[in-house]
């Protein structure tokens, strides 16, 4: 009986293993074996900014100040003064390159033949019904 487990524990250690699955996948897809290059954006919005201006006017006038992105526009009729501020986007944009390893490690290994295993499978089938037979 305890041969009969040692060949079954044989048959079981000589399949295909995951490093053959993994040659299968690399034979049809190379590309996963590559180094993998991702970029990544990153984002800086700038905070606000005060600009302080003196300027002297009528008393019904429009003044236009536009710097840097900022338009601002002051509207003054007699005591009344009104004052819009238009602000483009401002964006910056900062982009690094990161060179990652590959995902997949592949490492050559030695192995049983398949050939060996198919044997020892048919041997533990023969013993199988040797053993049926001589039961009866």
């Amino acid at each position: 009986m305890r041969l009969i487990k040692l060949i079954v524990l044989i048959v079981l250690l000589t399949g295909c293993s995951a490093d053959w699955y993994l040659k299968q996948a690399i034979k049809k897809n190379p590309a996963m074996a590559q180094i993998s290059v991702y970029g990544i954006d990153t984002v800086f919005v700038r905070d606000s900014v005060t600009l302080t201006d003196t300027f002297v006017s009528k008393t019904i006038d429009t003044l236009t100040v536009e710097k840097d992105g900022v338009k601002t526009v002051v509207y003054r009729n007699h005591d009344v003064i009104r004052i819009k501020t238009i602000v483009k986007a401002d964006t910056i944009r900062y982009t690094k390159t990161i060179q990652l390893p590959p995902q997949i490690q592949y490492k050559e290994r030695l192995k049983v033949p398949q050939m060996v295993g198919i044997g020892l499978g048919m041997m533990l089938l023969f013993l199988l019904l040797i053993l049926l037979i001589f039961k009866k």
